[in-house]
């Protein structure tokens, strides 16, 4: 756990980890470790067995890896997806790790990447309305990480045709829980039919933050042209810091191989 350290003053913040124990161990170490100044305090301290089918991954530590990047990826949606098995699924589209809407059986709107529409030479993503229309999302998720306790900046341009309602940077962001820290909309929308409009939105990433969305949203009838997308990163102004969560425990089965740290300051 020695990835991700607790700084700065919080409240109880729980912490786990389940590893394997291999039959020539003879001891477990458990504890904390602190570095420079302060004070740690840890309380409820619990060693248990759990089910060999039970994963090993500390899905907090690094948050989803195996299933989503540690960053956004395939920012021009030049990249191809490929999940066999998946093919037929509505919400997934056609550019790698890129997702249209949150419904699995079907979406009121599609992805096309239209070759007679650049963003400064690169290439862009299209979402509209296939048949009826209502709000359509192109965003995709990853692991929150490597951007805990900092500050990151997200932009992208859109351009838009015949759009109705307005078309929208959309960011999310939520704990191991599922549980929302940030759910954003941003305004002004881009309405009617405009030319390349650059959106950006900057936010802090809370130590507990589990993954990230980032994309855009469409309400209504219209077409959204995405592009610009390759500023996504950290900025020179720190993270708000720590946000407390509740009571503190560690947790490991019989196959663990060592407990390193429960609690870092």
């Amino acid at each position: 756990m020695l990835d991700r350290p607790l700084v700065g003053t919080t409240d109880w913040l729980r912490r786990e980890m389940i590893v394997d124990v291999p039959r020539e161990a003879t001891a477990i170490i458990i504890g904390a470790h602190l570095k420079g100044t302060g004070k740690v305090w840890f309380k409820d301290l619990k060693i248990e067995q759990v089910a060999s089918s039970t994963p090993t991954i500390d899905c907090y530590a690094m948050g989803c890896v195996g299933l989503w990047d540690l960053a956004p990826v395939n920012l021009d949606f030049s990249e191809d997806e490929y999940l066999p098995g998946k093919e037929k699924l509505a919400y997934i589209s056609a550019a790698r790790r890129w997702v249209i809407g949150w419904e699995p059986d079907e979406s009121a709107y599609e992805l096309i990447r239209p070759a007679d529409v650049l963003f400064e030479g690169m290439p862009t993503a299209c979402i509209k309305p296939v048949s009826k229309s209502g709000t359509g999302y192109l965003y995709q998720h990853f692991a929150a990480a490597n951007y805990r306790n900092k500050r990151v900046k997200y932009s992208l341009f859109i351009k838009a045709k015949g759009v109705r309602s307005g078309a929208r940077l959309f960011v999310d962001m939520y704990d191991a829980d599922s549980q929302d820290l940030l759910s954003r909309r941003l305004e002004p929308a881009v309405t009617a039919t405009k030319d390349w409009t650059k959106c950006e939105y900057e936010f802090d990433v809370p130590i507990e933050a589990y993954a990230i969305s980032i994309g855009a949203t469409i309400d209504g009838a219209g077409e959204m042209y995405l592009g610009g997308l390759l500023d996504f990163g950290l900025v020179a102004l720190p993270g708000r810091g720590a946000i407390a969560c509740r009571s503190c425990s560690l947790k490991v089965d019989a196959r663990s191989t060592e407990l390193s740290s429960s609690a870092l300051v």
